[in-house]
């Protein structure tokens, strides 16, 4: 009887978790559908739809042109207005829905972030049918999240090529898995380490292909925007870069940012990425997985622009790491730096991560020292 009464309970308890977290979600996509509604120009996929405009009317080769971005800003509505510093292949993406009306447009984008965000967790969330029901509840319950879905924001794309790189390569399809992966390009500070996890993960054949459909698309990029307009995209990323407060980047909330974007930063950088690639190699048995998870905590870690909207791309990256069966010390470092960076929308806290994710190097190192020092203090023949 007492058994019963504990499965009943636990049953109970677990109903009204999810139930909890429900509620939140849904009042976070009431939240969207509202915005969406009554504010549609204070989102970023506004922006998006005028940058891409300008190339539909103007020609891809004035993306970065003051007075066209002007132009088209005008034309759609009252936005909020700074020289974008959109990578060009964000245009392409958007063109297909850029030559329909906005409000079409509109609809049509928020469709599918929300397809992106099923297919993301379709793929990815482990577990049981109520861990990850409970799991795509939490994932809609952020804070972050929801802001990011309310924006507009081409986050949840990204997330969604990720998971599906990650399905191609479980299934053998390294070739697909890279030329997917070249959508990183739409917004490649969240992303632009994971080739280089997906090498030091010995995932050669996908990092080839990635390298091959990246190289295709800078061509395409150079023919369509030219070498004016790549001038002008560099030239318009340095000043960007200079002047963070002008974009509403929280600059103190990120490594560079806090170090002061100099000598130390740059060293900081560099060892992130040095810390990523070794730590992917250690773990490489862990499957293509931990390569994704741990370039996507590397890049936003290295990275000097972001906002934290774009925090949301470490709940995809939790789940690839979930897949990986870590020990209860990296889970629990790794939770903490996922974790904080998701709710206090800054990077920093996935130090943490990088360090849970190092733990195998620093049991290698001892592994190296123990038979060294063994030597050391060994007892010596006398001498004759």
């Amino acid at each position: 009887m007492r058994r019963l009464m504990s499965e009943r309970g636990q049953r109970l308890a677990r109903v009204a978790a999810l139930v909890g977290v429900g509620l939140i979600a849904l009042h976070n996509l009431v939240g969207w559908i509202t915005f969406a509604l009554n504010r549609a120009f204070e989102g970023d996929f506004a922006a998006y739809y005028a940058f891409t405009r300008i190339g539909l009317h103007a020609g891809f080769g004035r993306l970065y042109d003051v007075a066209a971005q002007r132009q088209e800003w005008h034309a759609l509505g009252p936005l909020l207005w700074y020289p974008a510093v959109y990578p060009p292949p964000l245009a392409f993406v958007v063109a297909p829905v850029a030559l329909l009306p906005f409000p079409v447009a509109y609809a049509i984008w928020n469709v599918l972030l929300g397809i992106a965000v099923l297919v993301t967790w379709r793929l990815l969330a482990p577990g049981s049918r109520w861990q990850r029901s409970m799991q795509l509840g939490i994932a809609l319950a952020l804070p972050l999240v929801a802001f990011s879905l309310l924006l507009g924001q081409v986050v949840m794309l990204l997330g969604a090529a990720l998971a599906l790189v990650w399905w191609c390569l479980r299934r053998g399809s390294p070739i697909l898995a890279g030329i997917v992966l070249t959508l990183i390009a739409v917004k490649p500070q969240l992303a632009f380490l994971v080739p280089l996890g997906l090498l030091a993960g010995l995932h050669v054949r996908a990092t080839i292909a990635w390298a091959s459909a990246t190289a295709a698309l800078a061509l395409v990029t150079l023919a369509t925007v030219g070498t004016d307009g790549i001038a002008a995209y560099v030239s318009r990323l340095q000043h960007a870069t200079g002047g963070l407060a002008a974009y509403q980047v929280p600059d103190d909330l990120t490594l560079p940012g806090l170090l002061g974007h100099g000598v130390a930063a740059a060293a900081a950088q560099l060892m992130v990425v040095i810390g990523i690639a070794l730590a992917v190699f250690l773990g490489r048995a862990r499957g293509p997985q931990w390569a994704i998870a741990l370039g996507v905590i590397g890049s936003l870690l290295s990275t000097p622009f972001y906002h934290p909207d774009d925090m949301a791309i470490l709940v995809p990256a939790a789940w690839l790491w979930m897949h990986t069966a870590p020990a209860a010390l990296e889970r629990t470092l790794m939770a903490a730096g996922l974790g904080g960076a998701l709710l206090l929308g800054t990077p920093l806290p996935l130090v943490l991560c990088l360090a849970a994710a190092l733990i195998p190097a620093g049991d290698l190192l001892s592994a190296i020292r123990a038979p060294m020092t063994a030597w050391k203090y060994a007892p010596r023949p006398p001498l004759i």
